[in-house]
């Protein structure tokens, strides 16, 4: 987390058009996002754009309240976990930092090798993405229908709504009260508040 924080203060933020957030964890997305909101695109004419992948949209709930997996652990639930949390992250960035024009992106099943680490590599691996393939885009698809959204025109005015597969724009899950995107927000802030990062300002 210092790392990351380390790394926010060296990005050249206020020159950026937009954040996007691919690879990572939610606490670090939590750390830069929190570090970047008031530089974030401040020499740019547009609105600062910021955008988080990771599932969000998709209706799951979780549990915030074993966020980290501390009392017990299951790889799908966990995974629900997750997908939730970014899905709290972006809505409640959109309230937080309104200035910024926040989106989530929801990718679905896309043809790669993330899930090599659940798979394997061997025969069942290449069987899974080869339907996978078949029935869903490649990532090269997906980036073609994505990317114009990224910069459309009418996003402008816009925040705290997602993008799915074909990136046509959808509605916050239902399951996602403010009162469940608060407790993921929290939960976030309870974790953080246990690791060394120096000079950390709640928010």
């Amino acid at each position: 987390m210092e790392s990351m924080k380390a790394a926010a203060a060296e990005l050249p933020a206020e020159d950026l058009d937009m954040l996007i957030f691919t690879n990572g964890i939610l606490l670090q997305r939590r750390v830069i996002l929190r570090e970047l909101s008031e530089r974030l695109g401040t020499n740019r004419p547009r609105r600062p754009r910021v955008f988080v992948m990771g599932g969000p949209g998709a209706g799951e709930k979780g549990n915030p309240a074993d966020l980290n997996a501390e009392n017990s652990y299951s790889r799908f639930p966990q995974h629900g976990k997750t997908v939730a949390a970014n899905e709290a992250l972006v809505l409640d960035a959109a309230a937080r930092f309104p200035r910024l024009a926040v989106f989530g992106l929801n990718p679905g099943l896309i043809k790669t090798d993330i899930r090599s680490s659940i798979t394997g590599t061997g025969c069942f691996f290449r069987f899974t993405e080869g339907v996978v393939g078949y029935c869903f885009p490649s990532a090269e698809v997906y980036a073609e229908r994505l990317v114009p959204v990224l910069f459309a025109p009418a996003l402008e005015k816009e925040s705290g709504f997602h993008f799915n597969q074909k990136a046509d724009a959808i509605k916050p899950s239902k399951v996602m009260t403010t009162q469940l995107t608060a407790k993921y927000i929290e939960a976030t802030e309870v974790l953080l508040a246990r690791l060394p990062i120096k000079d950390g300002e709640k928010s």
